[in-house]
């Protein structure tokens, strides 16, 4: 950490000279800084250099861009300006540039010296383009006693607004020189937080050994602290599967209630929210499965397999959380080479793995016929 915060604050002296004689970089990454044999960072390569002397500059469709698969290599012409992994959002779009877009190409390098990941590469230039335009950097992969100066500086260089952003790298420097002195925080505060979905597991795991459990969930910046009972006393005799929603405010089981005759028939889904005294039985979920168990992206639809023990067949099939009747979207059996190996694509789309694991279908949440969209080929797909 020490010497990461060295070389950041050594960088950023670096940008900060080239902004006060009125040079944006255009293209900071990390094949264009390097290390002195005295440890010295200095920042090379302004062959994409602009001037600034309005405070904005303007990319064309006739500059050059680093857009291929890997994060460092040589340059190809004809696209928009930087380097994917690394260029602003607004470099990303086309849009005008100023000083601003150093830095967010600044705080992606401080990230991946960090982390040891670039947060936004892809496997192609088009992915991480994506990444950079819509996905969020994740801070709980920041090393343990992390200062929260430098948690700070991230969050502000990382701004996709980049009204949003420091307006002067210098601010920058003098932080991180700031954090370097900061005192670390105890323990574990600083470091990695479990995700919803793990501690929902270590709570429901202890709702089955018990009577009943709550666990503490802790989003990022909030923390709420929730209990919920499983009433495996009085209502349930055995939960077989469950499963968190999206948005973390549903939990869905899969149950038999107590004194059911035929244990596969009595076996049903049952969704609560917090603000619901208890469980409540979805129709059309008779002889559900354990798994696969999913929530739709949105949270308003479950997708689950249903096993009929007295005829050999399992369907895959989808019900709304507010009521109505579910849709069979195929069987396993029926439909031949289906399995249930399933994600969803979208809302409305999903994409199912072959039996034999050679092939993806795409099946469509309103349950129309499968249709075969790739072959695998080779170990590891």
């Amino acid at each position: 950490m020490d010497e990461a915060l060295e070389l950041a604050v050594q960088i950023a002296a670096g940008v900060e000279a080239a902004h006060d004689a009125g040079i944006i970089h255009r293209d900071l990454k990390p094949d264009n800084v390097r290390i002195t044999p005295e440890g010295k960072a200095k920042v090379l390569d302004f062959g994409l250099a602009r001037a600034d002397e309005t405070g904005t500059s303007t990319s064309g469709s006739g500059d050059s861009v680093t857009m291929t698969a890997a994060q460092r290599t040589p340059t190809i012409e004809g696209a928009i300006l930087g380097t994917a992994a690394y260029m602003s959002p607004e470099q990303a779009r086309g849009r005008r540039v100023d000083k601003r877009t150093d830095l967010w190409s600044f705080g992606v390098l401080l990230y991946e010296m960090l982390v040891g990941a670039s947060p936004f590469h892809g496997e192609t230039a088009s992915d991480s383009i994506g990444a950079v335009l819509h996905k969020d950097i994740d801070l709980n992969l920041l090393p343990a006693g992390t200062p929260r100066m430098v948690r700070h500086v991230l969050v502000r260089c990382l701004e996709r607004n980049r009204e949003n952003r420091y307006r002067d790298i210098g601010d920058v420097r003098i932080e991180l020189k700031r954090a370097r002195t900061e005192p670390q925080p105890s323990g574990d505060a600083g470091g990695r937080r479990l995700p919803r979905t793990v501690i929902a597991v270590i709570a429901l795991a202890m709702a089955l050994l018990g009577a009943g459990a709550g666990w503490l969930l802790r989003p990022h910046p909030n923390r709420t602290r929730l209990h919920v009972a499983v009433p495996l006393a009085d209502r349930f005799e055995r939960v077989e599967g469950f499963r968190l929603s999206p948005d973390g405010e549903t939990l869905a089981i899969v149950a038999r209630e107590r004194g059911g005759e035929n244990e596969s028939v009595d076996r049903a889904i049952y969704v609560r929210t917090w603000s619901e005294p208890t469980f409540r039985k979805l129709p059309e979920t008779d002889r559900a499965d354990g798994e696969p168990l999913m929530f739709s992206p949105s949270g308003e639809q479950l997708l689950f397999k249903v096993a009929d023990e007295v005829r050999p067949t399992a369907e895959v099939r989808m019900v709304p959380l507010a009521g109505g009747p579910a849709t069979r979207l195929y069987s396993i059996e029926q439909d031949g080479v289906l399995s249930h190996r399933i994600g969803f694509r979208s809302e409305d789309e999903l994409v199912v793995r072959a039996k034999d694991g050679k092939e993806l279908y795409r099946v469509r949440a309103d349950g129309g016929a499968p249709e075969r969209i790739a072959t695998l080929t080779g170990q590891g797909d």
